[in-house]
């Protein structure tokens, strides 16, 4: 149940859909091509996965992904009740309703989640933080949580390096 940010006890059957956020990647090549004053815009690419926050007693609790097979939208797992929690953070600092659109960077090859605010300056790139840390150890400088935001040139290097190791791993 935890796995599924759920506790003995909740009254599963109040639970709702929050509203969804598509999922972003950078394939390693475009990764590994980029310059510290690339814009993380031409970077990112939809995944093709929806995922939609499962929302309890007023908190998102877990993630319902879902993708398009067969021209038919289906839900394909349900569970990351850290980055439902994560997410939700990040939306009440950055809100819709604020004029923000933070779109969720998977980073496969590095196991690592970022966000950019396209709103903001165009090279903002910054980790998610799980227990206080993100990526290469970063942590946020300012409270309340993700109200600072770092850039993609800070990030590049050891993202680089991770990514390259990880694709030469698994060439052997």
């Amino acid at each position: 149940m935890s796995h599924f940010g759920l506790s003995p006890g909740d009254n599963i059957s109040e639970a709702v859909l929050g509203t969804p956020f598509q999922l972003y990647t950078i394939t390693p090549t475009k990764l590994l091509d980029a310059g510290d004053d690339t814009p993380v815009s031409s970077l990112i690419s939809p995944t093709g996965s929806w995922l939609f926050p499962i929302v309890l007693d007023g908190k998102s609790r877990a993630i319902l992904t879902v993708e398009e097979m067969d021209g038919k939208w289906q839900a394909v797992t349900m569970g990351k009740a850290g980055l439902a929690e994560e997410m939700e953070k990040l939306n009440r600092q950055w809100p819709k309703a604020n004029g923000y659109e933070p779109k969720l960077i998977a980073i496969y090859q590095a196991a690592s989640y970022f966000f950019t605010i396209p709103e903001l300056e165009s090279e903002n790139f910054t980790p998610l933080t799980f227990d206080g840390a993100g990526f290469a150890g970063y942590r946020q400088k300012t409270g309340p949580e993700y109200a600072s935001t770092t850039t993609l040139s800070s990030m590049l290097s050891p993202l680089k390096e991770t990514v390259q190791d990880n694709i030469s791993l698994n060439r052997q």
